[in-house]
């Protein structure tokens, strides 16, 4: 509380309640932690969220709230990437055939583990080119293990030619690889607004997503 003493004329953000609806991806101590400061919030102060669907969230938790409530989706504004020849970024990471896109850090509440697994389906079902390409930190700060996991995954189903992993890349890259992919992927569990979709919609390339009200609210 003392943080927040004497700026009570300013905004908050708060992003989303994730904890509040996958609390299985939180310790118990930053759980604690978040809902004393939105309770805090929730009494006198303003608060900005990035969608109807967080705000609707918060009246829902804090039906008793007296806090100012606005609601601003973000969008997003891209750097030129033309002049970066597609051919040149799919060389770089040996990219030989048409692919999904998948630009995610790749944290546990990502969902990466659904995409791998409809990649398994598909080879089963005979489609065996199938190649999705993932961009995005490979290191969860809550979840360490999580990306050794996707990768055993790949290895024990003989995925290794269907899903490649980039890693952190330069951003005119994954805008130029996001631009032509087949189509983006955007697999996550939980989102406050997603800026991969954001993404998306500025290029106008389409995207296979979660089904997320904030992910309707976006679409």
């Amino acid at each position: 509380h003392i943080f927040f003493s004497g700026i009570k004329n300013r905004l908050f953000w708060i992003p989303d309640f994730q904890e509040h609806f996958l609390p299985h991806f939180f310790s118990e101590e930053e759980i604690q932690i978040r809902k004393k400061h939105q309770l805090f919030l929730s009494q006198s102060c303003s608060i900005v969220f990035s969608s109807n669907d967080a705000a609707s969230h918060f009246k829902q938790l804090y039906p008793a709230s007296t806090a100012k409530i606005y609601v601003l989706p973000f969008a997003v504004t891209h750097p030129s990437f033309s002049e970066l020849p597609i051919e040149t970024v799919l060389s770089k990471y040996e990219i030989t055939q048409p692919y999904f896109f998948c630009p995610n850090q790749v944290w546990q509440h990502k969902n990466h583990i659904t995409v791998l697994k409809a990649i398994k389906k598909l080879k089963e079902e005979g489609e065996e080119n199938v190649l999705v390409a993932f961009s995005g930190k490979e290191y969860d700060n809550r979840h360490p293990g999580v990306f050794e996991g996707l990768k055993r995954y790949i290895s024990e189903n003989g995925l290794e030619k269907n899903a490649k992993f980039l890693g952190f890349i330069d951003r005119k890259e994954q805008l130029q690889l996001m631009n032509n992919a087949v189509c983006v992927i955007q697999p996550s569990l939980f989102e406050g607004w997603s800026t991969s979709v954001e993404d998306a919609k500025v290029m106008q390339q389409y995207v296979i997503a979660s089904n997320l009200a904030v992910h309707r609210e976006q679409l």
